[in-house]
């Protein structure tokens, strides 16, 4: 009973012990965020014993936040105009070609060491728990142990029982990695001057550091969209996403109970991806919400704030969710895969960010913190180098959120669970995705083989 009571609130007590961290102590000057700070401080306290909570609940809690935060995102741009800049398509279509590379890149990296330290080991690790780096690394906790998850489920395979902390414990070293390498590299090309940095104004980089808003300049989060006497604004918006959430459920679950019952697998495979269901059940009540011109009850601001909420707890609680005791197995070759994959990364990105068309270097920033950690990773390390987001590169991100979408057929085996059943045809196909990349980067001219700056 304490322990219900213990857990969410231990999630928003970590949360303001990050904000505290970050604005009076030398924390701030790495620029993690609150959450990462709050859950790092978790973390510790977790596998120390002091805090005596189940890791397999702040497991599932980021599983659940992570399919939430989607169905959010869906919701985002409910009021939008048509109409995007096109000017920055070519470079959208990079970062998205460049994140599908990658991701196949670490898929292949991971496994490859997990099969030499098997062949030098007494060991005998599933190789595709090295490639869960690419999950971690490339697209974050959520979709880690989203992943982890699936795997878990499926009939008659084993060495996968605790794949979804393994997929953790890359998401957040992935993001420290990012932030440790990423800020002091922005520093460098500020002073090499490889950089066109446009100083902030004073208060506003205080406010950037310390993470709380000092002056007055405070933008409104939205509009009010519903009486109070009614419904509150937060509560509706809430009540979108959630409730999307709750229809997706019923929607697999009646599914199961129509076919019969799921076998493990299956079942697996539809609750275990339900964050991909839950965006195309988010799509559908979307269309119909516009169509019956009932949209402007959803402020977008207001969801994209829905949506920052979702997101930081998620990251805090993956990283209360990771128990080192689980991994103790395979804690060398998943630290040997985080210092590789990390490395590589880095200087693959960078060899091809230096062949495109100008803003290389504030290309490659943001590139590098999305293959290390999310789209948000991404947009810190470009306001590093690019502050008050001068360069188109800030747009082509837009562009990346759409056309990423379209270079994940590499993930899609993943979800179906083929890394854990098919691993060698699984390992093959991902080489050949790896080649494919490459040869579209030529054939559109993204790639040039000749260094672009100096």
């Amino acid at each position: 009973m304490l322990q219900e009571f213990a857990v969410p609130t231990a999630l928003m007590f970590f949360m303001f012990v990050g904000v505290l961290l970050k604005k009076y102590t030398f924390i701030k000057r790495t620029h993690l965020p609150a959450p990462i700070i709050g859950g790092l401080i978790g973390f510790i306290l977790m596998n120390t014993g002091v805090l005596g909570l189940p890791y397999q609940t702040f497991e599932r809690i980021t599983f659940h936040l992570f399919s939430l935060s989607f169905i959010s995102i869906t919701y985002m741009n409910m009021n939008e105009k048509k109409g995007a800049n096109k000017g920055v398509f070519r470079g959208g279509l990079w970062l998205a070609l460049m994140f599908g590379l990658m991701i196949a890149v670490q898929l292949i990296v991971g496994s490859s060491i997990f099969l030499g330290w098997n062949v030098l080991s007494s060991n005998d690790l599933l190789p595709a728990l090295g490639g869960l780096v690419a999950h971690g690394f490339g697209q974050g906790p959520g979709q880690a142990v989203a992943m982890g998850t699936i795997w878990q489920n499926l009939e008659n395979i084993t060495g996968v029982e605790n794949a979804a902390q393994y997929g953790l414990f890359y998401a957040a070293t992935g993001y420290l990695f990012a932030i440790s390498v990423g800020i002091p590299y922005g520093k460098r090309l500020i002073k090499q001057n490889k950089v066109d940095y446009d100083t902030v104004d004073p208060e506003e980089e205080t406010n950037f550091t310390n993470g709380i808003i000092e002056n007055d300049n405070h933008e409104p989060i939205g509009r009010q969209t519903s009486h109070h006497a009614n419904v509150d604004t937060v509560t509706l918006h809430f009540a979108l996403t959630g409730g999307t959430y709750f229809i997706t459920y019923l929607i697999i679950y009646g599914i199961d109970v129509l076919s019969g019952g799921f076998t493990q697998s299956t079942a697996a495979l539809m609750y275990g991806n339900i964050f991909a269901w839950g965006i195309l059940v988010a799509m559908l009540f979307k269309a119909i919400i516009k169509k019956v011109k009932l949209n402007y009850i959803i402020d977008d601001r207001f969801q994209k704030s829905i949506t920052g909420f979702l997101v930081d707890y998620l990251m805090l609680s993956a990283l209360m969710a990771i128990s080192l005791a689980v991994i103790s197995d395979g804690i060398v070759p998943v630290l040997v895969t985080v210092l590789i994959t990390g490395v590589l990364t880095f200087f693959i990105v960078r060899y091809f960010a230096l062949r495109t068309e100008r803003n290389q270097y504030e290309r490659f920033m943001c590139e590098f913190g999305i293959v290390t950690g999310t789209a948000a990773t991404g947009m810190l390390l470009l306001r590093s180098v690019d502050p008050q987001f001068k360069t188109p590169v800030i747009q082509e991100l837009a562009w990346w959120n759409v056309l990423q979408m379209f270079v994940a057929l590499h993930i899609i085996l993943s979800q179906v669970g083929m890394p854990v059943t098919a691993f060698t045809v699984w390992y093959f196909i991902i080489v050949a995705v790896i080649v494919v990349f490459l040869v579209i980067l030529k054939v559109t001219k993204l790639w040039s083989f000749a260094r672009q700056v100096e």
